[in-house]
């Protein structure tokens, strides 16, 4: 098949892109990548195989919004619309090249611009408006329409998939479907993603967690739930990995007592490689978020054979076990937060169990092999 991925840059889409294209191509496909973006914007270099098309939207709606105000929806209907028809030029080209099979897309391409010429698959990640529906914040205003278009987007589509039941099960209600919606998650690499051979973490405690200083990701929370940590492992290390955002490093370390600021290290990004490391040197890892339409980086350190702690919403409890695999608390509960980082802290050999569980759990679900061929089997479905 040629398969053609239709994703923006950056975030989970070009990540599970990322992913799934070498597995593809190993199996003999071909596959092409369109990136809505300019070519300035994206790191495009992940592949020497893979063919890189740029499709990025006109400037129509930017000044549509200029003189409205952006008050209204029709200045996001129309960028949509321009990003459909850049892309469709593109798609018009490759299709000349060798003729395209199947076009995966991401929620909130407007379908009816490609004019039923090819197969398109829709696969949810998580759109903008969801995560504001669960989150409570954010502009709302157009919300209203983007829900009625990821509505029309599903009903063209060849097939429809969502990463996490929780995911399908929100959208089905809020898009009014009357089909169930097709899970699948993402699939990691559980050759990469393992324990340390050696089977030894750092001497230190050391609380891990992956992904942007932002409040989604709890990032404050889990410096709040700190202090009582040190009260009772004085020595125990907090390591926050990811890109500054709506907190700057110096903004998190004011939560901090002055004596334990040293005890609070912030590598930036990470190559996986790196990420890798960092997951087996980990005594536990935390994961306060405040919503996950999945959790991938709560699945890699269970690849990596780490105990979870992490909080009771979205689809995080489809991955994290209760008891078994990590603990969950409530989100926004420093203190439910540190009592349950404590408990495994004071128990080692409970880390080390919920850590092998959860490795075995990622082996049976959650492996890149399984993953890619519930894919493929779904494009067969499409092409069918």
């Amino acid at each position: 098949m040629h398969v053609v991925f239709v994703i923006a840059p950056g975030g989970g889409p070009e990540a599970n892109v990322k992913t799934l294209a070498p597995e593809y191509e190993r199996r003999g496909h071909r596959i092409s990548v369109i990136y809505a973006a300019t070519k300035e914007k994206v790191a495009a270099g992940w592949s020497n195989s893979i063919s890189f098309k740029f499709a990025p939207p006109g400037s129509v709606h930017y000044y549509a919004a200029k003189l409205n105000g952006g008050y209204r929806a029709w200045p996001v209907r129309l960028r949509a619309w321009e990003q459909a028809m850049a892309v469709r030029k593109v798609l018009n080209k490759l299709q000349n090249d060798q003729p395209i099979d199947i076009v995966e897309v991401t929620e909130g391409f407007p379908l009816s611009a490609l004019g039923g010429r090819w197969p398109v698959v829709v696969r949810a990640h998580g759109s903008a408006w969801t995560f504001r529906t669960f989150c409570g914040d954010g502009e709302t205003r157009n919300d209203r329409w983007l829900i009625s278009a990821q509505r029309q987007q599903f009903l063209k589509a060849s097939s429809a998939s969502a990463l996490s039941v929780h995911l399908a099960d929100h959208l089905r209600g809020a898009l009014e479907l009357s089909s169930p919606i097709e899970v699948i998650p993402y699939g990691i690499d559980i050759d990469t993603f393992r324990p340390s051979s050696n089977g030894r973490a750092s001497e230190r405690p050391v609380l891990l967690s992956v992904g942007r200083l932002e409040r989604r990701k709890g990032m404050d929370l889990f410096l709040r739930a700190m202090a009582s940590v040190w009260h009772v492992h004085p020595g125990a290390e907090v390591h926050l990995v990811g890109s500054e955002s709506e907190f700057l490093r110096q903004d998190l370390l004011a939560l901090v007592p002055p004596e334990r600021q040293t005890q609070v290290f912030f590598p930036g990004f990470l190559n996986r490689d790196e990420l890798v490391e960092r997951y087996r040197r980990a005594t536990i890892y935390v994961a306060p978020t405040q919503y996950e339409t999945f959790g991938y980086t709560i699945l890699e350190a269970m690849a990596c054979g780490k105990s979870v702690v992490s909080t009771r919403v979205g689809a995080v409890p489809e991955l994290v076990d209760d008891g078994d695999t990590g603990l969950l608390v409530n989100w926004n509960d420093p203190a439910a937060l540190a009592g349950a980082i404590m408990s495994l802290l004071d128990d080692p050999a409970k880390v080390a169990r919920m850590g092998k569980a959860g490795r075995e759990k990622a082996e049976a679900m959650y492996s890149l092999d399984r993953v890619v061929q519930r894919n493929l089997d779904s494009y067969q479905r499409a092409l069918s």
